[in-house]
């Protein structure tokens, strides 16, 4: 009655009690031990409380609407405080992106809370090995002092680009595709000197887990400006790049250079938040939204939709098949590639939104789609 049955009519429902399924699982969770971590996710089930959903087809596309009921008696206090953590999230997001960025998205969240929580969880069973930040200095990483220290509540994530599809014998520059992260810095000293640390130790730690060799690997720093800010770039390995920058407020981490440099030149360039495209979209979302997201899927769609034959044929090749006729493979993937062109014309925007209050979590969100 709480949650399902507050919905309008739609075409698809969903509905998930976690309490019930913590009830469930339990008893066989345990009879492979770890018994006080089990009697922990039960209590954090119970908060979690139940889930419902609902999705419509409408004249300009689809909606969908959610809502997630929190349980104040469920046991675990952390959760619950955690999930009716109320914020607003940061629009300004609209602004640092370049007008042509494929998706972006924006939220207020208590990194250290979370991470903190995780910890909770993991001292609960000491055969674990300890908690997180324990496990994790065992690798050379101290996210308590490299991140969590100076990370504020705003997390930005901006899409500009997607990977390369991997193909045999030619060598590939961008495998992470084109995202930048973008972390509210409460010290911006702190967070240039985590950042480094941390950039520096993954990517040390990936150059030697990729080098062919067998050996420890090297990867190449080098600094650039962009738009006047010095940006720190790092090539791990072949297709695998790492950015980095504290400017304005934020961290920024990126997997490419090209995405880092859209970003901080989207001010020149022309910024999402002033694209007509999107307007419609943003009266969309509430002022006091915990967090939202808009994304392309026109663009994103056509730029996968080019990749298939490339990806068909890697596939192929791999399976090693002496009597497979690869010009039906090339024309497959020509016709895929036709067919996701096809629904993407059809496609545009895509807009999302979730509220935190003391009950739980509402969710919306609607998808253009010329039918």
């Amino acid at each position: 009655q709480s949650s399902l049955a507050t919905f309008e009519q739609g075409n698809a429902y969903g509905y998930l009690d976690l309490p019930v399924v913590a009830d469930f699982l339990a008893p066989f969770a345990k009879q492979v031990g770890f018994e006080d971590l089990i009697d922990r996710l039960v209590q954090a089930f119970n908060t979690a409380g139940v889930s419902a959903g609902v999705s419509r087809f409408t004249d300009e596309g689809t909606e969908t609407q959610g809502l997630q009921v929190v349980n104040p008696d469920g046991g675990d206090a952390s959760l619950l405080a955690l999930l009716t953590q109320s914020g607003v999230a940061d629009r300004s997001v609209l602004d640092r992106s370049p007008a042509e960025a494929l998706a972006v998205s924006s939220s207020y969240t208590n990194l250290t809370g979370w991470w903190d929580y995780l910890n909770e969880l993991a001292e609960t069973q000491p055969e674990l090995g300890g908690d997180l930040d324990t496990i994790l200095q065992g690798f050379g990483l101290d996210l308590r002092s490299t991140l969590f220290s100076w990370a504020g509540s705003q997390v930005f994530a901006i899409t500009t680009g997607v990977a390369e599809t991997v193909e045999p014998g030619v060598a590939a520059s961008n495998l992470l595709g084109e995202v930048v992260y973008l972390f509210e810095a409460s010290d911006e000293t702190a967070a240039r000197e985590g950042l480094s640390n941390l950039v520096q130790t993954i990517s040390t730690q990936v150059a030697a887990f990729a080098d062919p060799s067998g050996g420890t690997g090297s990867s190449t720093q080098t600094t650039t400006d962009i738009a006047g800010v010095s940006v720190t770039n790092f090539e791990v390995a072949s297709g695998v790049n790492l950015s980095y920058t504290v400017t304005d407020g934020y961290a920024l981490l990126a997997t490419s250079q090209d995405a880092m440099t859209k970003v901080l030149s989207a001010g020149e360039n022309g910024s999402l938040s002033s694209a007509e495209s999107i307007q419609g979209l943003l009266s969309f979302i509430p002022e006091d939204a915990s967090s939202f997201a808009i994304s392309n899927d026109q663009v994103t769609l056509q730029a996968s939709a080019g990749q298939i034959r490339s990806s068909l044929q890697t596939v192929a090749g791999m399976g090693g098949a002496s009597t497979l006729d690869f010009d039906q493979v090339e024309i497959t993937g020509e016709k895929l590639e036709e067919f996701f062109n096809f629904i993407a014309e059809r496609l545009g925007y895509s807009v999302g939104y979730s509220q935190q209050s003391e009950s739980g979590i509402t969710s919306s969100g609607k998808t253009e789609v010329r039918w």
